[in-house]
């Protein structure tokens, strides 16, 4: 029982910590995307179209994720706080098992999750240093 509890209450703070640091897990976003476009790397990637007011309740993936904001607009949730306000061109890294969702604000939004696999984690490794 005791083991649960330590791991409830890590995950807590790792929730709390992803949540708020937007503006970092925003940059590291461009930085991934950047490594994808400068080596030409070829990556699993989910794409949706979703309608005005689809909403995505809380979830998590077992990936670290993208999250790009092709057309439309969305508002973006973590664990707790107001929301992001997403428009085209808005990014975020959503690592694996952290809470979030959203809303379509917009008559239409779509947008992609590139999945961060080892191969693209190991070019980024390389990259992020310089930052």
């Amino acid at each position: 029982m005791c083991q649960v509890l330590v791991a409830a209450n890590d995950d807590l703070v790792q929730q709390i910590a992803w949540a708020g640091h937007a503006s970092e897990n925003r940059r590291m976003a461009e930085d991934y995307t950047r490594v994808i476009r400068e080596r030409s790397l070829v990556v699993d990637m989910e794409t949706y179209i979703e309608p005005s007011s689809e909403r995505s309740t809380t979830h998590v993936h077992n990936t670290d994720r993208l999250l790009v904001i092709e057309s439309g607009e969305m508002d973006f949730w973590h664990s707790y706080g107001e929301p992001l306000h997403f428009t085209p061109g808005d990014m975020i890294f959503v690592p694996k098992y952290r809470l979030h969702g959203s809303v379509v604000t917009t008559r239409q939004c779509v947008y992609h999750q590139p999945i961060v696999d080892g191969e693209l984690r190991e070019s980024f490794s390389h990259l992020r240093p310089m930052r």
